[in-house]
């Protein structure tokens, strides 16, 4: 009896023990699957940043990347013939009709290299079938537009580099050889540059200025300069300039416009100093000269209140040589004018 209980008692602990190692083999073999799998996902995981440098940069937002470099805004940019991507460089070359928008800026030209990298374009046309480059880059901020030959420009620092370029200001246009953009393209600093007082760009009057400081909504500011007409310099030169570069009233220099007089000969008119007298006035004095001696000295004073009145008033004085002194039909002629012109609004 004895015996039976001590086999029975063997055979209990036997099994005990075998179910003991038994549940370790287990757990073992679950903490490997677990390792193993961990592994494997590490492997995906690292599979998939390899992945991703091979994606075209039209699917990568470089600038949801965390980044403090990264720039503000996204940049977009398309063109109509090819787009060619250097994955080791990251930059993007567009070929016809390429462009590039970061937020209010728009870059259009034949050609543009975009580093995504630096965040900088490098822009230029391409030569006709005679060389002349067309398709030049055009560059648009906001309300403000430039025409260049070629152009490299950087979104981040915002600061540009631009090579004969065109621009229109308050009442005139602006023409540089090399042109360089700061303060988020307020400020433009010009060498080299022509400064043309007209509406059209076109027209034959033009200041020749060895460098220029443009500060938008302000004023231009430049270095020592002289006064062409068709090309032709004159004696009119000046050793620095201010310019009003501005849409609001503001005080400045009238420009004369040049002609010819007939018998008074070649004349510069209308060249004076304007002044703007408050919200409802303004007035500007004026001279004329010709080149067989007329003159004249005048002055215009306007005034309008809205749904009220308005008028103006002027004065004149002029001396009239016609002809030369030597021939008999030579004459002087001196005319003082003083107009006076009212109206009451019926409203």
């Amino acid at each position: 009896m004895l015996q039976d209980l001590s086999k029975t008692l063997f055979i209990i602990l036997l099994l005990l023990i075998i179910g003991k190692q038994n549940i370790q083999a287990q757990n073992d073999s679950i903490a490997n699957i677990t390792k193993d799998s961990l592994d494997r996902e590490n492997l995906i995981f690292d599979s998939n940043l390899v992945a991703l440098d091979s994606i075209p940069p039209e699917l990568i937002d470089t600038n949801a990347q965390v980044n403090k470099n990264a720039l503000e805004f996204k940049v977009d940019y398309s063109a109509d013939d090819s787009m060619i991507y250097d994955l080791e460089t990251k930059e993007i070359f567009l070929f016809g009709n390429a462009s590039v928008k970061y937020n209010n800026i728009d870059l259009s030209a034949a050609k543009i290299n975009y580093n995504a990298e630096n965040f900088s374009v490098n822009a230029e046309g391409i030569p006709d079938s005679v060389g002349k480059m067309i398709f030049t880059p055009v560059f648009k901020d906001g309300d403000q537009q430039f025409d260049a030959s070629s152009m490299k420009y950087n979104f981040k620092s915002k600061k540009g580099y631009i090579k004969d370029v065109k621009t229109a200001v308050a009442e005139g246009h602006l023409f540089g050889k090399t042109v360089k953009t700061a303060a988020d393209n307020k400020v433009i600093y010009i060498r080299d540059g022509e400064y043309c007082p007209c509406e059209d760009p076109e027209a034959h009057t033009r200041f020749i200025i060895s460098k220029l400081k443009v500060i938008k909504d302000d004023k231009i500011v430049t270095g020592p300069g002289y006064l062409t007409i068709w090309k032709v310099p004159t004696p009119i030169a000046f050793p620095f300039g201010f310019f009003p570069n501005t849409t609001k009233q503001q005080s400045g220099i009238l420009i004369p416009q040049y002609g010819d007089g007939g018998d008074r000969g070649f004349f510069l008119v209308n060249g004076g100093f304007y002044q703007p007298l408050g919200t409802f006035a303004d007035t500007k004095f004026t001279g004329d000269i010709y080149t067989r001696g007329s003159w004249a000295l005048g002055n215009q004073t306007r005034y309008k209140k809205i749904y009220r009145f308005d008028g103006n008033f002027s004065l004149n004085y002029n001396v009239q040589k016609l002809n030369d002194p030597d021939f008999p039909d030579f004459a002087e002629l001196s005319n003082f004018f003083v107009r006076w012109n009212h109206n009451q609004d019926p409203k």
